[in-house]
């Protein structure tokens, strides 16, 4: 069995190969999708690299108006700011993800954000 270093390392190599793919190929959800993915992996192994691929996104998911990916991504970088002790922002970012599933109608997601929100200090 790999290492989880090993595993966060060539999971980082593959996202960023498909991430300069679909960049470089124009294909906008790919290249929205997988910096949210990145953010996913780094937020797990190495939270000082998180916030870059969150803002991604972030700009490339309201950009295209992928609106079930942007509530993934402000999730993220939500959880990203809850770790960080900056409460404020991670209430922020993490009410706005609320808000936008529960308006599409996401079934598990939704409960995720709130156990994020329950949890959080203040």
């Amino acid at each position: 069995m790999a290492s989880p270093c090993r595993s966060v390392r060539q999971g980082t190599e593959i996202l960023t190969e498909h991430l300069e793919l679909a960049t470089r190929c124009g294909g906008r959800w790919g290249a929205g999708w997988f910096p949210h993915l990145l953010g996913e992996v780094a937020l797990s192994a190495n939270p000082d690299e998180v916030e870059p691929y969150f803002e991604r996104a972030i700009e490339i998911c309201r950009e295209i108006e992928a609106e079930n990916e942007l509530a993934k991504a402000y999730s993220g970088i939500g959880r990203l700011y809850k770790l960080r002790g900056e409460y404020a922002e991670a209430r922020r970012y993490l009410t706005d993800a609320l808000e936008i599933l529960e308006r599409l109608g996401t079934v598990i997601e939704p409960d995720r954000v709130k156990k994020e929100l329950r949890e959080m200090p203040g």
